[in-house]
Parts: C-alpha cells; sequence; structure tokens
C-alpha cells in the first residue's frame, strides 16, 4: 500500500513548493521595487545637486570660454567628468557637455550679451544596479554679461 501511495506524495509536494514559489516571488520583488525607487530618487537628488556643481564651475571658467573684452565666444562646447558617489564601493561617473551661446541684445556691438547654456548630463554606463542611470538636460537662460572695460579705463579705487 505504500508503494502505492508514494506518486501521490510526489505530486502534493511538487504543488506545494509550486505554491510556495508563486507565493515567494511577489514577496522578494516587492522590496526589490522599492529599494530601486528610492535608489532612482536619489540619483535624481545627486544629479540635481550635480546640475549645481557643474553651473559653478562653469561661472567659475567662464573667463576661459569667453573673451571678457569682446563679449565672444572663444569655445561652444565644453564637456567635463563628474562623479556620483552611489556607496562606499560604486560609483556612476557622468559626462557633462556644456553648448553655449551669445545673443547680443542690438545688432550693434554692446556692453552686454544674454548667455545661454544648455547642460546635457549623460552617464558614462547604461545599465547597473537593477536601473538604468537617468539623462538630464538643462537650460540656462537670461544670464547677463557685461563687458570688462579696457584695462586703460579701470580706475583703482583705494590704492593711494
Amino acid at each position: 500500500m505504500s508503494v502505492n501511495r508514494r506518486p501521490f506524495i510526489l505530486i502534493e509536494l511538487f504543488l506545494a513548493l509550486a505554491l510556495l514559489s508563486l507565493s515567494l516571488i511577489p514577496i522578494a520583488s516587492h522590496p526589490l521595487k522599492i529599494v530601486q525607487k528610492e535608489l532612482t530618487l536619489f540619483i535624481e537628488m545627486e544629479l540635481e545637486e550635480l546640475t549645481d556643481l557643474a553651473f559653478r564651475d562653469l561661472l567659475l571658467n567662464l573667463g576661459s570660454y569667453i573673451d571678457p573684452e569682446t563679449l565672444e565666444l572663444v569655445n561652444d562646447t565644453f564637456e567635463k567628468t563628474y562623479n556620483i558617489k552611489l556607496s562606499n564601493s560604486y560609483s556612476w561617473d557622468y559626462t557633462a557637455v556644456w553648448q553655449l551661446a551669445l545673443k547680443h541684445p542690438q545688432k550693434t556691438p554692446s556692453s552686454k550679451a544674454l548667455l545661454q547654456a544648455t547642460l546635457t548630463l549623460t552617464p558614462d554606463e547604461k545599465r547597473t544596479l537593477f536601473i538604468k542611470p537617468p539623462k538630464r538636460e538643462k537650460i540656462f537662460y537670461e544670464y547677463f554679461i557685461e563687458k570688462k572695460p579696457p584695462s586703460s579705463q579701470r580706475e583703482d579705487h583705494g590704492t593711494e
């Protein structure tokens, strides 16, 4: 009689394992989705900070891209690599590419110009850590630049 019951026990065991695996998949996948969403939000926050840092670097080095006396572009495109640290052992590299354009208010040369800067942050890696790294493009408008007076017209204030 035990020989006849053995196939039923195996079928019941396989059914139990199938039901157990069907119930464990949602239990295991839900926390992974939560981690993935939290990691995406964290990367978005880091990208916002990286955008601010890249814009600060642009403003600090503006003299190497724009001639301050003529308000003409020396170099209209440049790029720099930034790093986002996700953990102690893992980080992503992003390439920041700036496109610069100067628009003068009048057709005649003036002492002011409007700088239009477009920043594109592109990840160097395509997919990792269960998520696709986001790409960001941000446009900065209405940043007025004034022409520096020639060095012969500058006055020394406070040095006598």
